[in-house]
Formats: C-alpha cells, structure tokens, sequence
C-alpha cells in the first residue's frame, strides 16, 4: 500500500490495489495446503456433528469476517480520502505494533485444534485486518495462540480461515481498480503475488516453530512510525 502511494497513487487507490493482490496470495495459500496435505493439520478424522465439524467451524468464522470487515472497509476508505502518507504510515505502524504485542502474549497450555469458539473470535479479529497495518495472518495466529492452540497448528487453521476471505477481498479490489490499471498489470502484480506467496508459506510454517514473529512485526511497526516521523518533519 505505501509503495503504492510513493508511486502516485492515492491512499484509497493504493489501499485497493494492495487488496486486489490478495486473490493471488489466497491462491497460493490454497495450492500449497492441497498439495501438501499430508502435511497439513486439518482434522479429517474428526468430523464430529454438529458445531465441532470443521468445515461448520471454518464458515462461520469467514462469516463473521465478512460481518465485521464490510463496514470498516466503508470507513477506512472515507478515512484515508482525508489523511496524508506520514499520518497512514503512523497508524499502520502503531497497529503492528499493537499486534505485535499481542503475539508475544504466552498461553502454557496448548491444545492441538481450536473450538468453536476459538474460531468464532478469530474470526472476528481477522474483520479488523480490513485497517491498513493488521496482519490477517499476524492477528488470527495471535489470538489463536492465546487460546492455547498449538503454534504449526495455529497458523494452520489461519490459513484455512483466511483463504475464502483473502480471495473475496482480492477479488472485489481487482473489480474496484480495473477502471484505473491496466488489465495487464494487475495480470502480472498477482503473478509475482501467487509466486512469492507460494515460496513464503513453507517458509513460514518453519518459522513459525522456531523463531517469535512478535519480534519481527513490532520491529516492522517501529519502522513504520519511524519513517512517518521522518516524512512528517522533511
């Protein structure tokens, strides 16, 4: 989104078109989860009625997304209409760093799949990724750790309550943009998304059990308010 802006585009365009690459990197996540399934986490076996049957439990926490992100999609778009780079930059910052402290939060209790209710309220915090600086992944891995979920598992099931969200926030951007970028440039901005993102998630699950992302995203909040500061009084 800020190198968006840096290169002319406006705050509301360049919130849209960091969305629109969203379809590409949902993709990814989905290509890699299928075809390394033997890998993944997600419960077959326990396909329980009722609201402890995971496909129940997945749905209704992209539901409530939907529910919570729409209305603060309206409001951070007419927001952004009337503030400048710096003061974006600051609040994105700020907002990392607030995730960033909630990921260093330890629960000593680990269980290896969320409840329903874990999901519930993961997926109402991952509504509130719709701000510009909120981690989707960052804040429902966060608040799944908190609830004792198992890390490799936690970021897991954010990714499968991720996917349907990503594709649709990507998918209602890239319908919003078409009228200011060039078909072929949103073609190749999702390629370059989908491959980078399909390289990282591997990655990404590694880290995931060695090293604290908390350090790596309030590291990227305080560049963030940093370089507000700096744009802000040069």
């Amino acid at each position: 989104m800020i190198l968006s802006a840096l290169l002319g585009y406006g705050l509301v365009e360049s919130f849209e078109i960091a969305f629109s690459l969203h379809l590409a990197s949902g993709l990814a996540a989905l290509s890699y989860l299928y075809f390394r399934r033997s890998e993944s986490a997600f419960p077959r076996a326990d396909l329980r009625g009722g609201l402890e049957n995971p496909w129940i439990k997945i749905a209704v926490s992209v539901f409530i997304s939907f529910v919570v992100a729409y209305p603060l999609h309206l409001l951070t778009k007419k927001v952004l209409e009337g503030i400048s780079l710096d003061i974006a930059m600051g609040i994105i910052g700020v907002l990392l760093l607030v995730t960033g402290l909630l990921m260093s939060r330890k629960n000593p209790r680990f269980k290896k799949n969320p409840s329903f209710s874990d999901l519930l309220i993961a997926g109402i915090c991952q509504g509130f990724s719709i701000l510009p600086g909120i981690s989707r992944s960052g804040i429902t891995f966060s608040v799944l750790l908190l609830l004792g979920v198992e890390k490799t598992s936690a970021l897991l099931w954010s990714y499968y309550i991720g996917i349907p969200v990503v594709f649709a926030a990507g998918l209602y951007n890239i319908l919003e943009i078409e009228s200011y970028i060039r078909l072929s440039y949103i073609l190749a901005s999702s390629f370059a998304a989908f491959i980078s993102g399909l390289a990282s998630i591997g990655v990404m699950l590694e880290i995931a059990k060695k090293v604290e992302y908390s350090h790596l995203t309030i590291s990227l909040g305080l560049l963030y308010v940093i370089s507000s500061i700096a744009l802000f009084i040069f």
